[in-house]
């Protein structure tokens, strides 16, 4: 999994003009998820948004495999939705 995630950073910063480099520590990164069916701090009815099991594996992967530290890593929602308590609550454990 690790080779993965060189690879997919590799990709993203050739493409970005900064080279054939991985992660380099001290960089941010950004997950932006989709919240847009929760407008408190839990979802509405049984629309989809994203599941703390994914952005929980997404974080985990990229701290244990990628070894990016958990202060680098932001999980954030830039529209309408709310980052409700069934997903900060499981991210923080």
């Amino acid at each position: 999994m690790a080779g993965s995630w060189d690879a997919l950073f590799r990709y993203f910063n050739q493409n970005h003009g900064k080279g054939s480099t991985g992660y380099v520590n001290g960089e941010t990164i950004a997950i932006k998820i989709n919240t847009v069916n929760t407008s408190s701090q839990n979802k509405i009815g049984s629309a989809i948004d994203a599941t703390a099991e994914t952005v929980l594996g997404v974080v985990e992967q990229l701290v244990v495999q990628a070894g990016v530290p958990q202060e680098n890593i932001i999980v954030y929602d830039g529209g309408v939705g709310t980052i409700g308590s069934y997903l900060f609550d499981c991210i923080l454990m």
